[in-house]
């Protein structure tokens, strides 16, 4: 998803949680610049620094939405 959809989407993201972001790859920046513009915006944000498998192996929950391209 990129920063600008998600701007866009804000009002879906839920504010009674913590928002973890994720992106594909160590040196993935975007899941970075989300977390800062989740965080301006009043959001609890971290980025995943593990891998999803590893995530859903933990047994925390992955909810998944549709992404333009």
């Amino acid at each position: 998803m990129l920063i600008a959809e998600l701007k866009r989407r804000l009002g879906e993201i839920p504010t009674d949680r913590e928002v973890v972001t994720y992106c594909r790859g160590s040196y993935c920046v975007i899941a970075i610049d989300a977390v800062q513009m989740l965080r301006d915006h009043g959001f609890r944000a971290l980025r995943l620094d593990e891998s999803l498998w590893q995530w859903k192996q933990r047994g925390f929950e992955v909810v998944e939405g549709e992404a333009s391209s």
